[in-house]
């Protein structure tokens, strides 16, 4: 599955995400969710061309990509499923 790496200390709307594959996710869960590994298919460099410095400590949120859709389909799909009959 894709995956998208928002860094804490480089806000994505500026500098965009790093990108990468989910190699692995632990069948057991811990107290915040699930342990995983993620490669970085491009290392550090985000999908807006920039080069992040690596630091010790460094958070981010990482966003699983599940069904990769246009943004129309998005809109699409939210507006029948807010107006379908069986809420």
């Amino acid at each position: 599955m894709k995956v998208q790496l928002r860094f804490h200390a480089y806000p994505y709307h500026e500098t965009g995400f790093v990108s990468g594959t989910l190699d692995y996710i632990s069948t057991v869960a811990i107290d915040s969710g699930f342990l995983g590994t993620v490669r970085l298919d491009r290392g550090l460099t985000t999908n807006q061309h920039m080069v992040l410095q690596y630091r010790p400590g460094l958070k981010a949120q990482a966003l699983i990509i599940t069904k990769d859709m246009r943004m129309l389909k998005r809109v699409y799909n939210s507006i029948i499923k807010s107006t379908s009959l069986n809420k």
